[in-house]
């Protein structure tokens, strides 16, 4: 695999996560030989870390022996990797080095103790919903020196972001039908009558001066372009892999009508098992059907609820290799966390 160029601008992003990147820079930059101080990145899924490992290894490439895990690791024969000549590893998707299953930690506290003894510095990646739920079982924390949080990302550095990569002009149209166009308005009322039990419907006069500001502040292309962008970043959760497909689908023709970009949907999911899965398949950034089937222990029943979180637009099947779809994520989270499923 090539390397990334030393460069602030990877595959098209300019400079994000700039705190994230100095605190991890200063711990290289400090580091010597015998006296590590290990790292842990929390992510969620969708929110582009990559792009952090990108600019470390594109700063320090001779000094980083880089291990990308893409599937769930089955055997001790992995730790092979570690032995380089780089004082330094780095290591993605450490969420494969355990699984919740009999015997499913046996990986990862054979990784632990390798790290705890190790005068190499390690750099790991985590998916945020395994880390919380290792330290809830563990004592993980106590390992890593620095532990860094992968923040969400604003409207305005998502809308910076996408605009950077757009080199044909874009219209933004505001043709969501309003619900306050009339200034004054009618509504019936229920009113009980003086001195008597009676009661009579009314029609009382309303002004709705929403309606009235929203004649008078004709809204700009670049209102319009705001207003577009904070609606997909709050869809998007912050997440700039799933804002950038929201805004795909939103664009057409040149446009982008608000219109069309989706309102949040809610996940109502009362199957404890379908929530189960679920929640190991966010955990891990993605599963495949074998490791499920270690899991569950029951093809027959997970067959059946795969199928069902397929059809649902839950997940995506990519030969039988399963991701929550990105459009999805935060909905899914919202049940999962509502359920107790993931924390």
């Amino acid at each position: 695999m090539d390397e990334p160029e030393p460069e602030r601008k990877v595959n098209g992003m300019k400079s994000i996560f700039e705190e994230e990147i100095k605190k991890i820079q200063d711990e290289i930059d400090i580091f010597k030989s015998g006296s590590p101080n290990h790292i842990a990145i929390i992510s969620e899924p969708y929110s582009r870390v990559e792009h952090i490992y990108n600019r470390i290894l594109g700063d320090n490439s001779q000094k980083i022996n880089n291990i990308q895990i893409f599937n769930p690791v089955k055997d001790t024969d992995f730790f092979s990797n570690f032995y380089s000549n780089q004082d330094i590893i780095m290591m993605q998707n450490c969420q494969y080095l355990f699984s919740r299953k009999c015997c499913g930690f046996a990986i990862l506290e054979e990784f632990l103790d390798i790290l705890f003894s190790s005068n190499k510095m390690y750099i790991t990646g985590w998916n945020k919903f395994a880390w919380n739920y290792l330290k809830e079982i563990s004592n993980i924390e106590s390992m890593f020196q620095e532990i860094i949080t992968v923040p969400e990302l604003n409207s305005k550095t998502i809308m910076n972001l996408i605009m950077s990569d757009v080199s044909d002009k874009v219209t933004f149209i505001d043709d969501r039908v309003s619900e306050d166009k009339k200034f004054i308005c009618f509504e019936e009322c229920l009113i009980r009558m003086p001195l008597s039990n009676k009661e009579v419907n009314i029609s009382e006069i309303k002004f709705n001066f929403n309606a009235l500001k929203r004649k008078k502040n004709n809204k700009t292309m670049e209102d319009i372009q705001k207003e577009a962008f904070m609606d997909i970043t709050t869809l998007a959760g912050g997440k700039y892999d799933v804002a950038r497909k929201i805004w795909k689908k939103s664009l057409k023709d040149g446009e982008v009508r608000l219109s069309r970009i989706p309102q949040p949907s809610e996940v109502e999911i009362s199957d404890i098992d379908e929530l189960f899965i679920l929640g190991n398949i966010l955990a891990m950034d993605g599963i495949d059907f074998d490791e499920l089937s270690s899991i569950v222990k029951n093809d027959s029943l997970l067959k059946q609820k795969l199928y069902n979180l397929v059809n649902k637009g839950l997940i995506e099947d990519s030969d039988r290799f399963y991701k929550i779809y990105p459009e999805a994520v935060n909905s899914v989270i919202d049940e999962l966390e509502k359920n107790r499923m993931v924390w």
